[in-house]
């Protein structure tokens, strides 16, 4: 039973799904939720101590949970391998420097996603229609 199904029939108001590593690229077959149901993922975690892995599960899982409409949040447990419950963190090394992951986190969603500088021209109707990155925009119409 779908657990969007599940939900609307007032059995459970949450559930978890583990993903392993090697599932990462394949997840969102996982993810049949439907609004008015969101998904989050909250315990992102590293197992596996190979940081070109980890850059790669990074990228899919970020990938998946922001190319979701019902994907409403991310939060990675342990910013350094120092402070992570599992000795290893997707983000940093124990001395502070940057895990490949951090990279493509920071491409991800500052190169490619963020919504800088978009412009459109009007149609007749005087409509315009502009992709942006989802949250709170200022827009500025100028004859």
């Amino acid at each position: 039973m779908p657990h969007s199904e599940v939900w609307a029939r007032g059995m459970i108001d949450r559930t978890t799904i583990h993903i392993a590593a090697d599932e990462a690229a394949d997840a969102s077959r996982q993810w049949d939720f439907a609004p008015p149901f969101t998904a989050r993922i909250t315990e992102h975690d590293m197992f596996n101590p190979d940081p070109g892995l980890g850059s790669d599960v990074v990228r899919d899982l970020l990938t998946m949970c922001f190319s979701l409409p019902v994907c409403d949040g991310f939060l990675t447990w342990g910013f350094s391998d120092q402070r992570s419950w599992v000795g290893n963190a997707p983000f940093y090394f124990s001395n502070y420097t940057e895990k490949p992951a951090t990279a493509v986190y920071r491409d991800l969603l500052f190169n490619q996603w963020f919504t800088r500088g978009a412009t459109g021209t009007t149609g007749s109707d005087g409509s315009v229609s502009i992709k942006v990155w989802q949250g709170i925009h200022n827009v500025t119409v100028a004859a």
